[in-house]
């Protein structure tokens, strides 16, 4: 099973190397037209800002633990039993 899944493997990225269609489309080459590298960046400034709210999402929702974290070692914030 494991040789099959080897050979699998090695065919598709001997297949991956030999083909130049294969290395990269137009774009990837340079022969682009204007419209289409306007909407790249454009896609990529977007993908960037979403990901920019998501770790920001994630730090603001870190530093609320810490800060709940330290009102509880006050005694100041209780929970409900």
């Amino acid at each position: 099973m494991i040789g099959a899944v080897l050979f699998f493997v090695s065919f598709l990225t001997a297949g991956g190397l030999f083909l130049r269609n294969a290395q990269a489309c137009s774009v990837c080459f340079g022969q682009t037209q204007q419209s289409t590298q306007v909407g790249l960046r454009i896609a990529i400034i977007a993908m960037l800002l979403v990901l920019l709210g998501v770790l920001s999402g994630i730090v603001a929702f870190f530093f609320q633990l810490r800060k709940k974290s330290k009102l509880n070692n006050r005694g100041i914030l209780t929970f409900a039993k």
